[in-house]
């Protein structure tokens, strides 16, 4: 059976945080699955932003060391299509990493563009589908180590303004792509 409706947990949680905390944006879902997962607007409707969602449970158990386990926040294991990825008609992605023991989600808002010369950047052009390992040290920092390791966030100062830093991406509130939208 099919459903008629579907929303997957990081629309779900995307939306939720945008109405909690921004109270004078809409929060839209289409009808058709063609690669915009949400539409958010002012009260007027007028003037919306696309936004493509990401969304990985927690792989934090999968961490082996104690050590390493004990600096993470949370982590994801998140899979991306390259030619998605270049034909996106979104304006923002938003890579939602979801963490178990705290019941909490983080966010990383980023514009695809930005997104994908990371991505090529730290995984090479050649690659079709990127698979990121975003995890969030309970520092506030937010690393993709899929080529270094989980050994490599021991010492999380070494990986600050590398390639594989997204630190800057993070947005707990989701303020960056509320700041678009006119009260």
């Amino acid at each position: 059976m099919t459903p008629i409706f579907t929303i997957h947990a990081g629309e779900y949680l995307v939306g939720s945080c945008v109405e909690k905390h921004h109270k004078h944006i809409r929060v839209w879902i289409p009808s058709k699955d063609d690669g915009l997962d949400l539409l958010l607007t002012g009260r007027d409707c007028l003037n919306g932003i696309s936004v493509q969602v990401k969304f990985s449970k927690d792989w934090k158990e999968v961490i082996t060391s104690q050590q390493v386990h004990r600096l993470v926040q949370s982590s994801s294991w998140i899979r991306i299509n390259r030619r998605k990825l270049e034909a996106t008609e979104a304006a923002w992605w938003v890579l939602v990493i979801y963490g178990f023991d705290r019941l909490k989600a983080d966010f990383v808002v980023i514009k695809p563009s930005d997104l994908l010369a990371r991505l090529n950047e730290i995984h090479g052009r050649k690659v079709g589908i990127f698979s990121l390992y975003m995890t969030v040290t309970t520092q506030g920092h937010v690393f993709e180590h899929r080529k270094l390791g989980e050994k490599a966030l021991l010492d999380s100062n070494a990986l600050r303004h590398t390639k594989y830093d997204f630190s800057d991406c993070l947005d707990p509130n989701l303020t960056r792509l509320a700041a678009l939208i006119p009260r």
